[in-house]
């Protein structure tokens, strides 16, 4: 540690706790494992997760340092009962204790709460343009097994990939309706294989490209059940989003038809689900994700509510 800074008590820069991201507990409660607070601290936080079993303060300002860089790891001798993992970060008064850091085990007072935050901003890159690493209304985004980002970069009809870092990498499309060309791509998935998934939204179709946006195929053509296409099996509406699973199987949200529907990593169509309605139904999807167990959560926009379904299709 450090040389322990005093204000009002003796209290290093040097802070952790137990990630606990942003419970709120009551005066009394007790947490475990306990946490020492001391009076004397920093006046803003901001906390960075650390492994499973710590969260390591990366920031902190004081009288002395306004702007200081900190890292530790948490204090197992911390045993006050009383005190939260909670900072009073409206007027400064309190930190987290180090192991001797703390000359003064004090109960975390009931007062205006902030908030120590689990996320910090780290990085923002594009601005409006056609360049390469600048978009034009961009809306899907997603990540590969290797930290890749694609972004659909809607206006400019394309696909943009970057490292997770921003750089800038490769784009593939461009505006029409043949192979590898887009119109207006709304959504962006990337499977287990790195495959990715392109819903292209006024062009009414999947496209499947390598990683690298060398094309693979499509499926799908402008149709809906609502005109009497009675085998509109496959056949989008203004589709608006797309997610793939860890099998391989690909979920598109068919917004203007008011359905989800579910294909093979090939584009074979396997089922689907919804009408327009507020019950069971929905109302212009436009987000749809899958989770490590099947499940698909659908953001039910017209409704303003997310729905949530098993692979039986059934709600829960």
């Amino acid at each position: 540690m450090t040389t322990p800074e005093s204000r009002g008590g003796a209290c290093s820069d040097q802070l952790a706790v137990r990630p606990f991201g942003t419970r709120i507990a009551s005066a009394q409660a007790s947490p475990s494992p306990p946490v020492t607070a001391c009076r004397g601290g920093p006046a803003g936080v901001s906390f960075h997760m650390r492994g499973p079993s710590a969260s390591v303060l990366r920031r902190a300002s004081s009288p002395s340092r306004p702007t200081p860089s900190v890292e530790a790891t948490m204090c197992p001798r911390a045993t006050d009962p009383r005190a939260l993992p909670k900072v009073l970060i409206s007027t400064g008064l309190l930190c987290l204790a180090t192991i001797g850091g703390c000359s003064q085990k004090d109960a975390v007072p009931t007062g205006p709460w902030g908030r120590l935050a689990a996320y910090e901003h780290v990085l923002t890159w594009g601005d409006s343009g056609t360049a390469n690493g600048q978009f034009q209304y961009p809306q899907g985004v997603a990540v590969d097994g290797g930290g890749n980002v694609y972004v659909a970069d809607v206006w400019n009809d394309r696909i943009q990939k970057f490292t997770s870092t921003g750089a800038y990498l490769t784009q593939w499309g461009t505006h029409g309706s043949g192979n590898g060309q887009l119109d207006q791509p709304y959504g962006v998935a990337v499977d287990g294989g790195g495959n990715v998934y392109v819903v292209d939204t006024s062009n009414n179709r999947i496209q499947k490209f390598t990683g690298s946006g060398a094309y693979l195929a499509q499926w799908g053509t402008r149709g809906s059940p609502r005109w009497g296409d009675i085998s509109a099996y496959g056949m989008f509406y203004f589709p608006e989003a797309v997610a793939a699973d860890a099998s391989g199987h690909v979920y598109v949200a068919d917004t203007f038809n008011e359905r989800i529907q579910k294909f093979t990593s090939t584009g074979a169509y396997l089922t689907q689900w919804g009408m327009k309605g507020s019950g069971d139904g929905r109302s212009d999807p436009l987000g749809v994700a899958v989770d490590a167990s099947g499940n698909v959560y659908v953001a039910d926009t017209g409704n303003h509510r997310i729905q949530k379904f098993a692979p039986t299709l059934g709600i829960r």
